[in-house]
């Protein structure tokens, strides 16, 4: 929507990728607190920067314990629907964690296995 342009819009994301996987997180503020005077935006990037720096610290997280120490590090008011999924390139296993109505798909060869 161009009028949330100028404040970056509403959602934000973080991506990492190393020899031993990576992980990658989305999320999409909620854009009915902005009726109150709050920037869904500013929540939902803080989010994915704290899940980010997190996640940093180690090689393998659990998705969810991650997006939870990530929301209770985000010390401001608003919400956001948020996704979180990391990777493990020694078992070949991905593992997610979501809160709303985020979700993931996974795909090959042009079809959807999983959602």
């Amino acid at each position: 929507h161009p009028a949330k342009v100028k404040k970056g819009g509403e959602d934000a994301f973080f991506f990492r990728s190393s020899l031993d996987g990576g992980a990658i997180g989305v999320a999409d503020g909620v854009g009915g607190y902005s009726e109150y005077g709050i920037d869904p935006g500013m929540f939902s990037r803080t989010l994915m920067q704290q899940l980010s720096q997190s996640e940093a610290k180690q090689t393998q997280v659990n998705p969810a314990s991650a997006l939870r120490e990530a929301q209770e590090a985000t010390r401001l008011p608003g919400a956001s629907t948020a996704v979180v999924l990391q990777l493990n390139g020694t078992s070949r296993e991905a593992t997610y964690a979501n809160v709303g109505d985020s979700g993931i798909r996974v795909l090959r060869d042009g079809k959807i296995v999983y959602a």
